[in-house]
């Protein structure tokens, strides 16, 4: 194989011709466990308490994640923004990265919603 010493092998595209960026290898897991982390809050109705930021604030910084962006989903955003980098912006590109991001950022406006209206209702 002519690729077989290239460094950038695992992450080249597929040979199907697919114009896609795959996924990193280490992100991988990553999102199986937001999949499952997310079917599972959805089969039992969610949690309303707040998860808190997975990553700390120095990570966040040092990742330069905006300040209007470092919420619980921070997190996926620094492996997007670097996929975003790598790929000059192209927007067919990182698309596994940015559905879970995207995701992400929508389960956290379920939780506040649901938030808001249990305190609405007086329940919390």
């Amino acid at each position: 194989d002519a690729n077989a010493g290239d460094p950038l092998r695992p992450f080249a595209m597929t040979d199907r011709g697919s114009s896609v960026t795959p996924v990193k290898p280490e992100y991988r897991k990553e999102l199986a466990h937001m999949r499952e982390h997310y079917e599972a809050a959805e089969a039992t109705g969610g949690s309303l308490a707040n998860p808190g930021p997975k990553i700390s604030r120095e990570q966040m910084r040092d990742g330069k994640v905006p300040l209007g962006f470092r919420d619980n989903c921070a997190h996926l955003l620094i492996p997007l923004n670097e996929c975003r980098y790598e790929t000059s912006f192209l927007p067919w590109r990182c698309k596994d990265l940015r559905h879970a991001y995207e995701a992400c950022q929508h389960h956290e406006y379920e939780r506040r919603v649901a938030v808001h209206r249990a305190k609405k209702a007086g329940a919390l």
